[in-house]
């Protein structure tokens, strides 16, 4: 694994427990910033509510009141929710596509589902 060092760094940085609870189910994101890209999901929680969250860089946020309120998410600096909140699907897998400005290049993408207290929180993703 030649980014190995790079997971380890991060790590020690952000913290173990901030990175494990990101990982309820995944996530993933192809396409190219500023462009189109393409946001895939697998493992969610059926039928069940789920928002794309956008942050700077890796590390800790914990979600304000409202839905969700209390998660502990793994980014953090200027984080904020991306388009509207939408349905996993009864098989909580599914895609959704968009345009994504120069202002979102570098950053980090994650989805949280309202499902559970804590919410359930997906792993966190680069934005090409």
């Amino acid at each position: 694994m030649k980014y190995s060092w790079i997971i380890a760094a991060a790590l020690l940085l952000v913290g173990r427990s901030a990175l494990a609870q990101c990982n309820d189910y995944q996530l993933s994101i192809t396409g190219t910033c500023p462009g189109t890209v393409t946001v895939f999901w697998g493992g969610a929680p059926p039928a069940s509510t789920q928002a794309l969250i956008i942050g700077n860089t890796l590390g800790s946020f914990t979600i304000p009141p409202g839905a969700c309120f209390g998660t502990v998410i793994c980014i953090q600096g200027s984080v904020g929710m991306v388009g509207t909140p939408f349905s996993t699907g009864t098989a909580g897998v599914g895609s959704i596509s968009g345009t994504a400005s120069a202002g979102a290049c570098g950053r980090y993408l994650i989805a949280v589902t309202n499902f559970g207290s804590p919410c359930q929180v997906s792993n966190p993703v680069q934005i090409p």
